[in-house]
């Protein structure tokens, strides 16, 4: 039977969301329904970046758009059934799983899931499944064309992500402008990628960039591979920044910075996040 799981977030949310597919895949021998809906969390900015992902495939995972599964969490959350044991229990029954913390394990006591709502942000569960998508993300990686932005061979890229981070400031923090003071002056060009569009002049001043790329300059995808092939990476905060550190840690390159704490509360991030080879700097939130 189908197993069908929530798409949320942007590319690097759906990344996750990517390699937990490939995990259930692997776990339960089935196919996978990447489900777009709108709901509560909808972004009109926010594109279903996996679809160019998607076409290079190999497995029985496909991306849909199913209104009745938004239909249905709609219910589950209005009437609260999943914060009591007994409804809880006999959604799990049915196969209905939601994880709400990002870090969460995948654990299904009451047998296979058939409808999964889970944020999937867990190293283990991206290193259990990454021999079955890692070269077909790695191919489109190498061959995405880039050449539009004139990068040159060499250069550090910088990962500052302040705007809708600016909205969880006193959970997940906004990185401040000392973590992203560069340990030495740079010999090669510094390219800065943001989500911010009025990017407060103190970063510009402290991390003296060559050119800064908003994201009317570069795609989600373009930033991410101006992260890969970066000599020296210095990511943020976020799921984009940690995609970038995961793939360059599995090519070999050590230059590579995230912060730590990676949020202001404990929400277990640290742990379930880690990346072996990464160099992590204090955050000083």
């Amino acid at each position: 039977m189908k197993i069908r799981v929530q798409v949320t977030g942007g590319l690097g949310n759906q990344l996750f969301i990517w390699a937990g597919a490939h995990e259930l895949q692997r776990r339960f021998n089935s196919e996978v329904s990447l489900i777009y809906i709108h709901d509560k969390n909808f972004r009109s900015d926010r594109d279903v970046e996996l679809w160019t992902l998607s076409k290079s495939c190999r497995h029985t995972i496909s991306i849909n758009v199913w209104r009745k599964l938004g239909i249905i969490f709609q219910i589950i959350d209005k009437f609260q059934l999943e914060k009591f044991k007994l409804s809880k229990s006999i959604l799990e029954r049915l196969g209905i799983y939601s994880f709400n913390a990002p870090t969460s394990e995948l654990i299904f006591e009451k047998g296979k899931p058939r409808l999964i709502r889970s944020y999937f942000q867990r190293t283990d569960i991206v290193n259990s499944s990454w021999n079955l998508w890692s070269d077909e993300v790695t191919q489109f990686l190498e061959e995405l064309d880039v050449s539009a932005l004139m990068l040159g061979d060499s250069y550090t890229a910088v990962h500052v992500r302040r705007g809708d981070a600016l909205n969880f400031a006193e959970s997940f923090g906004v990185l401040p402008v000392s973590y992203f003071q560069l340990e030495q002056k740079e010999k090669n060009p510094v390219y800065l990628c943001t989500d911010d569009f009025e990017l407060p002049s103190e970063y510009t001043s402290t991390i003296n960039p060559s050119r800064v790329f908003n994201p009317l300059d570069s795609n989600a995808w373009q930033s991410l591979k101006i992260f890969y092939d970066s000599n020296k990476f210095v990511g943020a905060n976020s799921t984009l920044s940690w995609w970038a550190a995961y793939f360059r840690s599995q090519k070999g390159e050590s230059l590579t910075v995230l912060p730590r704490p990676w949020t202001i509360q404990k929400l277990g991030f640290d742990e379930a996040l880690f990346v072996p080879g990464v160099t992590y700097r204090t955050a000083g939130y």
